[in-house]
Formats: structure tokens, C-alpha cells, sequence
């Protein structure tokens, strides 16, 4: 899954892109006939997912799996009949992981909105350079008919 979501003529603010790798993350569908501790190590390798990604600076696939991380286990786990049966000894390694993952995540959200910030500059600076270009053709070519015609008229 292509997470890299940089258009070639059009970038999105900062803020927007970061809402839309929020969009990328589907919501985990519960299956109550599967066992609590099966998505407590599907978590674990989330979690293995974004520290590999982050590793290989591919920093939105990396938020996309920890904010995914995050939905699961502060929201959508609860929702399951068994979850309250998890040994507690799960239930505090995986308190622990949320937490890093929180700080792992803000620390990419911030590196991820200045590069976001960074293209978004560049693009703007690209349009404003492609229209100048344009409008300088344009002029080139009506300075050119209207010479043109002059020297027909002579």
C-alpha cells in the first residue's frame, strides 16, 4: 500500500495531509470470535511495522501504524467480550508500548508537518514560477504577432 500521497501538481497543506494519512487508516473491524490476545500480538506487529518504517525514514506508512496501533487499543479493543479475561501482565506491557507509541507518533507528526511544510513551500513556489513562465510566453508570443503584423503593414 502506497501511503506517499504527493500529487505532481498538487499539494495539500500541511495540516490537510496530515488528516488524510488519518483517512488512510481504516478502522479495525472486531471479530469477537477471535480471540482478545490474537490483537493484542497483532499490535505488537504493528508497532514492529512502524519502528521498521520510521527506521527506513518512510515516516507516513510509519504513522499510519502507530496511529492504527493507537485506534486499536484505546478504542476498538474494549469492545470485545474478553477483553477484560487479558492477563494484566499483557494489559501493562501493552499500556507501555501505547505510551512510547504516543511519543513516537507526535515526534514523526512533527517531522512529517515540516516536511509537509517544506514541499508545500516548494510547490507554491513552483506554480508561482510555472505562471510567471506562462504569462512570459504569452507576452513573447502577442510581442511577436503584434511585430509581425507591423512589419506586413511596412
Amino acid at each position: 500500500m502506497n501511503y506517499n500521497i504527493i500529487n505532481t501538481t498538487h499539494v495539500e497543506p500541511p495540516e490537510k495531509r496530515i488528516g488524510t494519512l488519518l483517512l488512510l487508516n481504516p478502522k479495525i473491524e472486531l471479530n469477537i470470535n477471535m480471540a482478545v490476545i490474537k490483537y493484542y500480538h497483532f499490535g505488537r506487529q504493528l508497532i514492529n511495522m512502524a519502528k521498521v518504517n520510521a527506521k527506513e525514514n518512510d515516516l507516513e506508512k510509519a504513522y499510519v501504524y502507530y496511529t492504527r496501533f493507537m485506534t486499536l487499543f484505546l478504542e476498538t479493543i474494549k469492545e470485545h467480550p474478553d477483553y477484560k479475561n487479558v492477563p494484566i501482565e499483557e494489559r501493562n506491557l501493552n499500556y507501555r508500548a501505547l505510551r512510547k507509541a504516543f511519543l513516537n507518533t507526535e515526534n514523526i507528526k512533527t517531522k512529517l508537518l515540516k516536511q509537509f511544510r517544506t514541499q508545500y513551500k516548494l510547490r507554491q513556489e513552483q506554480n508561482k514560477n510555472h505562471q510567471t513562465n506562462v504569462e512570459q510566453e504569452h507576452y513573447n508570443s502577442v510581442q511577436s504577432s503584434s511585430n509581425n503584423c507591423s512589419s506586413q503593414l511596412n
